[in-house]
């Protein structure tokens, strides 16, 4: 099968509004089984820990504001590299800034699923 970068900007679109709403349950479609996300403080976590952050509001964003996605395109696999501007709170505590993502999206069963994610805070 044939994709298209606009497939997943698409995805990346889904992503952002599901973040930004804490929609734990298009989270749950869009995040594959296996993920492994590295926060911008180097902490390793799986689906379920990035799921429970958005349902229990440990994580509750007012901005969600992706920038300049770029996409690679390797068949079933799609990396991409994105500037986001975050705000919000993080348990209760209120932040603000610009990091950097780099996920990686993978095509399995019908759908684009984040296998992998790496976040790093911008200066």
């Amino acid at each position: 099968m044939e994709h298209s970068v606009d497939e997943i900007l698409q995805v990346e679109a889904q992503l952002q509004q599901a973040m930004l709403q804490g929609d734990a349950q298009a989270l749950n479609r869009l995040l594959h089984t296996d993920l492994v996300s590295t926060s911008q403080s180097g902490i390793v976590a799986g689906k379920q820990e990035d799921l429970q952050n958005y349902a229990s509001g440990t994580l509750n964003l007012t901005t969600c504001e992706f920038i300049d996605p770029l996409v690679q395109l390797y068949g079933e696999t799609a990396i991409v590299f994105v500037k986001v501007h975050l705000r919000g709170k993080a348990q209760k505590t209120p932040f603000a800034g610009k990091f950097q993502y780099t996920r990686v999206w993978l095509f399995q069963e019908g759908a684009w699923q984040v296998v992998a994610s790496h976040c790093s805070e911008m200066g």
